[in-house]
């Protein structure tokens, strides 16, 4: 059994691809990330919360502020002699607010306690998976009876390469009639996602005139100046997208560990608003409110009840 666990334990621990999203770039190995993962856990034992199952299992999780809104979660079993044995860590953020108040699902992942959800928000028209961050409190929930869905999600996303650009040129006449066909566009998803025929027809009548327009302009413009905002699933990892979305509102965080500076990101996609978080170190251009980011967003999102 205890083979079994160091072996569980060696595959979980490799460095997080976004360790150094929250301010760790100049960690370069498993090594290094092991030895800092060690250290804030001894010094944060008191604050472990720990879960007792059904079955007799043990769990335990740890969140970890490292500045303001963004730290680290870790997450294991409690071994016979009282040991915590880390099996999972992950980077996290604290978006504030609920994002979406759309129906949420929650599913484990096959190998350990990772968890992840979904939701069908239509305001960006798929469905959009997650890493959950608060898996203790999930597992809290899920053993009440009846259990009861939550109420909304507070959902955000990590960025290891990120690029500015320049905006869209609108008026405030041609913004109020893209929030206006925004909302009517993710009304008819829903109406269609019922089975209503009619909307059906109209989304697949729309979607014909936008790829003729888009197919014309392309001939004249750069495709970053015909798609301002985009919400798209990256590669094979369900809960890595592309996005394009423009800046809202800009912080500076800051890890109290290294130093190093995060630039918080309020984006608007598809009249959906979420939080980017990228190291300074990643990002290119310089960012203003009102301009766009592009990236790569690894999303995770906490449930609310």
């Amino acid at each position: 059994a205890e083979s079994n666990a160091r072996k569980v334990l060696g595959r979980n621990q490799r460095m997080h691809r976004y360790f150094r999203t929250i301010g760790f770039a100049r960690v370069d190995s498993d090594r290094d990330a092991r030895e800092i993962l060690e250290e804030l856990l001894f010094r944060n034992r008191d604050a472990v919360h720990h879960i007792a199952m059904r079955n007799g299992d043990r769990l335990w999780e740890l969140r970890i502020p490292l500045g303001e809104r963004l730290g680290l979660t870790m997450g294991g079993y409690v071994a016979a002699d009282g040991k915590l044995v880390r099996e999972r860590y992950l980077p996290y953020i604290d978006a504030d607010g609920i994002t979406s108040t759309a129906e949420c699902m929650i599913e484990r992942h096959v190998d350990n306690e990772v968890y992840s959800g979904l939701i069908d928000d239509m305001r960006i028209g798929i469905s959009l998976i997650f890493r959950l961050t608060n898996v203790a409190e999930y597992r809290q929930q899920r053993a009440k009876t009846p259990y009861k869905m939550p109420r909304g999600v507070s959902i955000g996303g990590l960025c290891r390469d990120g690029k500015i650009l320049l905006p869209v040129y609108k008026n405030e006449r041609q913004r109020e009639l893209l929030h206006i066909t925004e909302r009517e566009r993710a009304r008819m998803i829903s109406a269609a996602k019922d089975g209503d025929e009619g909307a059906m027809e109209t989304l697949t009548a729309s979607d014909l005139r936008l790829y003729e327009s888009v197919n014309k302009r392309l001939r004249r413009e750069d495709i970053y100046s015909i798609v301002e905002s985009c919400f798209m699933p990256d590669g094979i990892e369900c809960d890595l997208y592309v996005v394009v979305g423009e800046i809202r509102e800009i912080n500076r965080r800051k890890n109290w560990e290294t130093g190093e500076i995060i630039w918080d990101f309020l984006l608007r996609t598809h009249d959906l608003q979420f939080h980017v978080y990228i190291n300074s170190l990643d990002l290119q251009g310089e960012p203003k409110v009102g301009r766009r980011f592009k990236g790569t967003v690894w999303m995770q999102g906490t449930a609310v009840w």
